[in-house]
């Protein structure tokens, strides 16, 4: 089974709102795995995780891709790219989980 994630300094990007959510990432993931590691868990508890790590990303890169616009952050194009591609596949994730429902 993996490890829980823990934040660090090093994954600071020095914006505390930014820093913020990274942090509420963190935590639910770690919710995510400690859901695994249950013995029994349902398929609505999964489906209520994955929605909520989905719907977090989604909150998560609007806010990221406003401070880049804001402040005219030179690497916003391939960030923005890799935000695109992690959406798919947050919404594949999500429905997956609600077809699974």
């Amino acid at each position: 089974m993996h490890q829980k994630f823990a934040w660090t300094k090093k994954y600071s990007v020095g914006v505390a709102e930014i820093d913020k959510q990274h942090k509420e990432f963190i935590k639910i993931c770690n919710g995510l795995l400690d859901l695994a590691k249950e013995k029994s868990f349902t398929l609505e508890e999964v489906k209520i995780k994955i929605m909520r790590l989905g719907d977090y990303a989604l909150y998560h890169f609007g806010t990221e891709e406003e401070l880049f616009i804001k402040t005219k952050y030179p690497d916003a194009s391939p960030h923005t790219k890799a935000h695109l591609q992690f959406r798919d596949k947050v919404k594949d994730y999500i429905k997956h989980a609600q077809q699974k429902i």
